[in-house]
């Protein structure tokens, strides 16, 4: 019987590439909930290696991802000493480069709120993290292009 092939995305640095991964590949390693991604209807998980020597240490698309909706800041152990990370849609969809970035922007984006003094991270959650903003935001995005 032929497994199952899903579509990840790696990062490395700034540089994003697509892989075939089976199942079982799926299965190792300590994958991790990307909070907003999911709240944003992109249910995503994220996989890290310690980084080698030739890797930059820091991860800023894998630290996008992993930013927690009620602070605004990531987990200290999504700040440094990332090496490649390795992303996957949970519910079997394949992933590819472009969803990435275009999470990366909206969250991006999204991030100049918090930095206001009456930033609520309640308000903004419901307001902002949400698949309808979300993908409102896509379209304006597919528009101006």
């Amino acid at each position: 019987m032929e497994k199952k092939l899903v579509t990840v995305v790696c990062a490395k640095g700034s540089e994003l590439s697509t892989h075939k991964w089976s199942e079982d590949d799926l299965k190792t390693g300590d994958w991790e909930a990307c909070p907003v991604p999911t709240l944003l209807g992109v249910p995503l998980t994220v996989v890290k290696r310690i980084r080698s020597d030739d890797e930059v240490g820091v991860q800023q698309i894998a630290t996008m991802m992993m930013i927690s909706p009620e602070t605004g800041l990531a987990p200290m152990r999504w700040l440094r000493d990332i090496g490649t990370t390795t992303f996957v849609r949970t519910d079997g969809v394949d992933l590819n480069e472009a969803t990435i970035w275009q999470l990366w922007d909206y969250i991006y984006t999204m991030m100049d709120y918090y930095g206001d003094d009456d930033a609520d991270p309640k308000k903004l959650k419901k307001k902002y993290m949400n698949p309808e903003r979300y993908n409102k935001f896509i379209d304006q995005r597919s528009r101006e292009k």
